[in-house]
């Protein structure tokens, strides 16, 4: 029997297999990672992933890391879950593919740009420019997604996928940090859907309940 285990870190981007395992229905062990409590950084988890990122993916005790490559083995995994199109749809498949790509390496850096800007810039004021211009760029780039879904639902097919999933978790985090979705009418619509999908609120609810019961992180 095949063993899934997701490391994921409630509200990162590991919130996208997190969410797609869930319309997979898939049967997995969810392990959390207190980012902001420097979990990542202990030892234990660097033997998972010496990157000292979420998400990892283990499959009978061998890890899979990077967002993309995860949503790839998962769409192969659990056809049925349409996570992103059939690979024999050529043309489909590399859209898809190319909409998710261009969540996890343009739009991901803007929001870590925005949310940890002191990884960038020393100073009160350096990190507060490095923030309201990165805010700005992930605005800007937020239009080409407002013009992709003019007159349909969905990113990439007529259900929601891997890709939206991926604008799902980025619009989220934007407009924590400020995005106007007012500007963004067809992402704004986008995002209420699935803030309102039954799966993604089932997902939402399994990290919560996660989370709320481990124990209180280790004091350094």
């Amino acid at each position: 029997m095949t063993e899934l285990a997701l490391y994921h870190s409630p509200g990162a981007c590991s919130r996208v297999p997190l969410i797609l395992l869930a319309k997979a229905q898939a049967d997995y062990d969810l392990r959390i990672v207190r980012i902001p409590a420097g979990e990542h950084r202990a030892p234990a988890f660097q033997q998972v992933n010496a990157k000292g990122k979420v998400p990892v993916l283990v499959r009978n005790g061998e890890a899979l890391t990077e967002n993309v490559a995860i949503v790839s083995f998962l769409a192969q995994q659990f056809q049925q879950a349409r996570l992103l199109p059939n690979p024999l749809d050529g043309w489909g498949y590399a859209q898809a593919l190319s909409w998710l790509a261009w969540g996890a390496t343009t739009l991901q850096p803007l929001v870590g740009r925005i949310r940890s800007p002191q990884r960038i810039a020393e100073g009160e004021q350096a990190q507060a420019s490095v923030k309201a211009m990165g805010v700005a760029e992930l605005q800007r780039s937020l239009q080409l997604a407002d013009q992709r879904l003019a007159g349909r639902p969905w990113l990439a097919a007529d259900d929601w996928m891997a890709p939206d999933v991926y604008l799902f978790w980025v619009v989220t985090r934007g407009t924590e940090n400020g995005v106007d979705l007012a500007k963004l009418p067809n992402v704004a619509a986008h995002f209420a859907r699935l803030q309102q999908d039954a799966v993604v609120l089932r997902a939402l609810e399994r990290e919560a309940a996660a989370a709320a019961a481990l124990p209180p992180p280790a004091s350094h």
